[in-house]
């Protein structure tokens, strides 16, 4: 005797394709903004990636000149942008920038200050000095383990 087998018809729920959708609308998205991007080198065959609004020429690399013309094509951008009724364009004109074949590389751009390790042993130090200007015995304690927890010399942590 043959089983009988029953299938259940496939739903598909209103999120799976707000999911759906918002992704292929992100894939055009990511697609322009390389033609954009391609379109800014192609009219400016200088570092114009380097562009940064609240700065001068020279800190941006350009002459005034260079500045002025990607200064207004950006503000041409971010006005057409804004009047679409959409969101972020600082963030939208990074993205952009980040895409240009004049985009800085990861080995031109400055190593962060500090690193993470570098900001909470400063911040156990100045914790530790606070404790003792305060004259806060318990804390001063409570500090001077995590010091010795981190490997950071109590000596080190009063200068």
């Amino acid at each position: 005797m043959a089983k009988k087998t029953t299938t259940v018809p496939a739903t598909v729920s209103p999120l799976s394709v707000a999911i759906a959708t918002d992704i292929a609308a992100n894939l055009d998205a990511n697609k322009s903004a390389t033609e954009v991007s391609g379109a800014f080198d192609s009219q400016f065959p200088f570092p114009w990636a380097l562009f940064k609004g609240n700065s001068s020429a020279a800190k941006c690399n350009m002459s005034a000149a260079e500045f002025k013309l990607v200064r207004d094509a950006r503000t041409e951008y971010r006005d057409a942008w804004n009047a679409a009724g959409l969101p972020n364009f600082d963030r939208r004109w990074q993205y952009v920038a980040s895409l240009s074949v004049h985009a800085p590389s990861v080995e031109d751009k400055p190593a962060a200050a500090k690193t993470t390790e570098a900001k909470l042993e400063e911040a156990l130090r100045a914790a530790y000095r606070h404790a003792v200007t305060l004259e806060c015995e318990y804390t001063q304690q409570k500090m001077t383990d995590l010091l010795d927890f981190h490997g950071i010399e109590l000596q080190d942590a009063e200068s």
